[in-house]
């Protein structure tokens, strides 16, 4: 048991880690376009919706913001936080 206990600061930590790490990947993945998820996004578009969705690329930043402060990133955080408690009670 004590010894669990002096592991505990390094798990915590490797545990916050992973999570950020997953929630970053997850935010990068948006299809917005100035992340990657645009570019993809983009690519698998047709040609004239592409042009159109091209032309959100100067308010992506904002838009990422917006989301973030209206708490629709949460829903992204949810499905990670329960992997992640399913991991580490395995």
């Amino acid at each position: 048991r004590a010894e669990s206990a002096a592991h505990f600061p390094l798990m915590f930590t490797l545990v916050q880690l992973a999570f950020l790490n997953a929630f970053l990947a997850l935010l990068n993945l948006l299809p917005v376009p100035p992340l990657d998820g645009g570019q993809i996004l983009l690519q698998l578009m047709p040609a004239h919706w592409a042009a159109r969705v091209e032309g959100v690329r100067p308010f992506g930043i904002t838009i990422v913001l917006a989301l973030a402060l209206v708490q629709a990133l949460a829903l992204l955080v949810a499905p990670i936080t329960v992997v992640l408690s399913q991991v580490i009670t395995w």
